[in-house]
């Protein structure tokens, strides 16, 4: 699992104002789904308006024993295109708190509002 890192590309944060295309992000709503052990499935679908020009999510995750207090503060985040997006864990991981929030990305670079932050537990 490749990690995005921040430093890598400029991205222009929005949240609540008005996005280059006209129309504010909205916040996004996912369903955290177990497929089979060691797995775990993010579903997330794009809204039907046209004009957020959304290009994928980014899912900002991590494996701790406490909420992190907001989401700024996840460790690891990935860029997805496509709904599922799996994760995949190691054995010794099972049982263990898994959270994440996602954002929309649009094709300018900007960034949508986070989700609210679920959490699960490692099949």
């Amino acid at each position: 699992m490749t990690d995005y890192k921040p430093a890598d590309r400029e991205w222009r944060r929005i949240s609540g104002e008005e996005a280059k295309t006209g129309d504010a992000l909205p916040i996004p709503e996912f369903i955290v789904s177990y497929p089979e052990e060691r797995y775990i499935d993010i579903y997330y679908q794009k809204p039907e308006k046209k004009n957020y020009n959304i290009t994928g999510v980014i899912l900002g995750y991590e494996i701790r024993d406490a909420p992190p207090k907001n989401q700024e503060l996840f460790l690891h985040s990935v860029f997805s295109t496509r709904s599922p997006y799996r994760f995949a864990f190691a054995e010794e991981e099972r049982g263990r708190i898994f959270y994440i929030a996602i954002r929309w990305l649009n094709r300018q670079g900007e960034l949508g509002p986070w989700s609210e932050i679920q959490r699960a537990v490692v099949p």
